[in-house]
């Protein structure tokens, strides 16, 4: 078995790599962050990603089932939320699983924080 840091907890971990890979897009700015964890904080993010994010459908020809230039934001429903989240999850001997929402400019900082991301 490998040893990994965790990023969110600054300590390793001995096991298979786990990572979530989120981004945040504004018209043409994005940032992106990548999050290696711990099975802990792995599952500590995975519950804020599916508390306040959508999950994304992909039909059998990959043809992705979502609206992505309307929405409300995913916290005050703000029909004024420029900000695209995304969120690409790796669990252990699963799935890609990818998750989406909207942001208004006042909600962006929590999602800022859980993703690490400097806007």
């Amino acid at each position: 078995m490998a040893l990994f840091p965790c990023v969110a907890g600054n300590h390793k971990y001995v096991g298979p790599q786990q990572s979530v890979y989120l981004a945040a897009l504004n018209g043409t700015f994005a940032a992106r962050s990548k999050q290696r964890l711990c099975p802990e904080h792995l599952a500590d993010l995975g519950k804020w990603i599916e508390d306040h994010m959508e999950k994304i459908a992909v039909d059998n020809e990959m043809h992705v089932q979502l609206d992505f230039d309307h929405g409300t934001c995913y916290e005050c429903d703000s029909t004024e939320a420029p900000w695209q989240l995304f969120a690409n999850v790796y669990r252990l001997k699963q799935p890609q699983v990818d998750y989406y929402a909207r942001s208004c400019s006042t909600h962006l900082e929590p999602f800022r924080q859980t993703a690490r991301l400097e806007l």
